[in-house]
This record gives C-alpha cells, sequence and structure tokens, in this order.
C-alpha cells in the first residue's frame, strides 16, 4: 500500500489550510479537485491520488476530475499491455475512484505501430515533412474497442450514485446538489470504431478530435435541464476548446449561447468519409438556469487560461513529469520533491464570478473570473 512520501506532508496540510480559508472566506464557495494526463508509467508511482484524497477529506470536497491520458505518454505494442496499465492504474486510483469523475484522453486505450510505407521508419510524416492524413499514422495504429474502454474507464464512473451517462456511454453528469453545482464530462475524441483493410484505426482517436451530434444533444439537454438560476455548471474534456477540433465552432456556440442566455443555430459538415462527424444545432438557451464556469481540460501538459467568447478555458499542467516543465533536468531530478507532480483545486465564488486555482505541487496558484 502507497504511503504519501514525508516532504509532502507539511507543505500539504498549508495548501489544505489555504484551500479552507477560501472556502471560510466566500460563504456560497464550493471546491473540486482537477488532475489531468497523469500518463501512468510504473514505479515510482503518482502520488497524485493520495494527495487528492487528503485535500478531498480535509476540505469536504465532493470529487476530483481526471481529464483523460492516465496511460503512458509512449505508444504500447500490443492490446495486452494496455490491459495490464489499466489493472495497475486502478490500484493506484483506488484511494480516490469511488469519487473521481474521470473521462478518457487520446492516449488512452491505443496501441501499436506499422510501417506502412516499409521505409524501415516508423513516422508519421511524409519525406517532405508534411504531416500523413490520420488513417495513414504509423503511430497508435489501434484502438480497444468501445466496450472495453468502459470497461477500463466509464464502468468505474457509473458506480458513483447519481452519475447520468448519455446514451453512447462516453459523455455523464453528475450534480452536488448541496452546493448547486453541475459536472458535465466530455469525450473529445470520439470516433466510431472502424476497421481498414489492414486492421488499423480509420478513425485513431489519438489523432482526430471532434465530440459529435450524439454527445452536442446530450450537452444541450444536460444545459436546459440545470435546476435553478443559483446553479453552477463546470464542463470538462480532454482536449482543450480549440480549432483543433473538428466540431469546434459547434460547442463553442453551444457554451457560448448558454452562458449569455441566447439561441444558437450552427451547422460543420464533417470530414469523415462515412459521415459521422456532421452535426447540426439549434437550441434555445433563453429560459436556461445556471451560469458556466468554464471548460476545464489537459492535453498540451501546461498550465493556460483563454477566453473562446467570453468562455474561461482553463488547462492544467500534466500530473506527470514533463521534459517541457524542466528541460536542464532528467526526470530523477525531479522525482522525490514536491514538483514531482502537479494538480489543482479549484475554488469558485459564486457570488463574485471567481475562480481561485490552489495548485499542490508544481506551478503557481491562479485566479480567473467568468
Amino acid at each position: 500500500m502507497q504511503t504519501l512520501p514525508s516532504y509532502w506532508v507539511s507543505y500539504l496540510q498549508d495548501k489544505i489550510k489555504r484551500i479552507q480559508f477560501l472556502q471560510q472566506t466566500y460563504e456560497k464557495s464550493f471546491s473540486f479537485a482537477f488532475m489531468t494526463d497523469l500518463h501512468y508509467k510504473g514505479a515510482p508511482a503518482s502520488v497524485a491520488p493520495l494527495l487528492a484524497e487528503q485535500i478531498m477529506d480535509a476540505c469536504h470536497i465532493p470529487y476530483t476530475v481526471l481529464a483523460g491520458d492516465s496511460q503512458r505518454s509512449r505508444w504500447r505494442l500490443t492490446k495486452d499491455e494496455v490491459l495490464k496499465e489499466a489493472s495497475e492504474l486502478e490500484e493506484l486510483l483506488s484511494p480516490i475512484r469511488n469519487r473521481l469523475l474521470q473521462i478518457e484522453g487520446n492516449h488512452d486505450c491505443v496501441y501499436g505501430e506499422l510501417d506502412r510505407d516499409g521505409d524501415g521508419v516508423i513516422s508519421n510524416t511524409f519525406a517532405d515533412g508534411t504531416a500523413k492524413p490520420a488513417n495513414l499514422r504509423e503511430t497508435y495504429v489501434h484502438s480497444c474497442t468501445p466496450e472495453e474502454i468502459y470497461d477500463m474507464i466509464y464502468r468505474k464512473v457509473a458506480q458513483i450514485p447519481g452519475i447520468h451517462f448519455s446514451k453512447s456511454k462516453c459523455a455523464y453528469y453528475i450534480d452536488d446538489k448541496e452546493d448547486s453545482v453541475r459536472y458535465i464530462g466530455l469525450n473529445s475524441q470520439c470516433n466510431p470504431y472502424e476497421l481498414q483493410n489492414d486492421g488499423t484505426a480509420k478513425y485513431p482517436k489519438m489523432w482526430l478530435f471532434q465530440f459529435t451530434q450524439p454527445q452536442l444533444d446530450f450537452l444541450t439537454e444536460v444545459l436546459l435541464s440545470v435546476p435553478g438560476a443559483d446553479w453552477s455548471v463546470v464542463v470538462f474534456a480532454h482536449c482543450p476548446l480549440d480549432p483543433g477540433i473538428g466540431d469546434y465552432e459547434i460547442i463553442k456556440g453551444i457554451l457560448s449561447a448558454y452562458q449569455r442566455k441566447t439561441a444558437y443555430r450552427g451547422e460543420y459538415p464533417g470530414r469523415a468519409e462515412n459521415g459521422f462527424d456532421k452535426v447540426s444545432v439549434d437550441v434555445d438557451f433563453s429560459n436556461a438556469a445556471g451560469a458556466l464556469i468554464g471548460y476545464f481540460s489537459g492535453h498540451i501538459h501546461t498550465d493556460a487560461l483563454a477566453y473562446v467568447v467570453d468562455i474561461p478555458v482553463v488547462t492544467t499542467a500534466c500530473v506527470a513529469y514533463h521534459k517541457r516543465k524542466f528541460p536542464d533536468r532528467t526526470e530523477e531530478d525531479v522525482a522525490g520533491t514536491l514538483d514531482e507532480c502537479s494538480l489543482d483545486v479549484f475554488t469558485v465564488d459564486p457570488e463574485r464570478r471567481t475562480v481561485y486555482a490552489t495548485r499542490i505541487g508544481y506551478g503557481e496558484d491562479r485566479i480567473f473570473t467568468y
């Protein structure tokens, strides 16, 4: 059984006091923990779940969000490796599993490589340096089946009391009725499981990002049914809200219209051969209730805040060590220190429309408004 290293103890107590101070200062505030891009790679295991457990218990925080990419960043060659990692991750996440709002990332449940052009080099670019189409790339060429992904990730989430899943079982919401908060988790790489003649994924979720019609319908329904004007809404997914998502303009339009309480109509023709990613939305939020706190994500392994229209889009540095953090150091220099992982605790003051991000580990505290 893993225990929290001694060098975290006094530091963590100071952070807990900071969170408690914010909670006590802003009477109607609520808090949630957030971590992303764990990129599990075996021993020494990340202490992030232990940190989250102690913070949640001490600060009465109901949920931690894990925004994808729990599995390692380097590709596995076989499905057996993916399944083994998933089993080990369950042990690592066990301290908070019954309070963990987990979603999938593009590195989760993908594997394999294929030298398609037979040049002896595994590469995702052509000789002239241009990127190959997603279905011709040579890494992460396979994906686990939707049933396997559900078993590895969403089946555990489904056991949390109060979870409501979409029909596709890869998006969900849960209400914190005590604090009047609705948490909505989305899959930002929602591709059909379809194979090419060589057995590789035709629409590899490693490389293609989109929400698709069923999720956007689910999102609009869930936003329209927010219970009251004093409710807050937190939306999270793995990929940040940016043009790299195929139906980016559509989800941006939905969230902005909800925030402004206006109507929105939009269409995206899609880019897939079978048309699975074609979407259209016609929704009126004029009588909808609640306020959107922000869209929270990972994927880019860094702290960032951008306002897309009027939507705060918040990203958090990866839980795992990443060379972008310390380009002049080795991994061994960071392990065993307070820089060995990163996670946030977001404390929201809905009266002042202000969010206080308390950083645990590598990085700095942040403040933003919505």
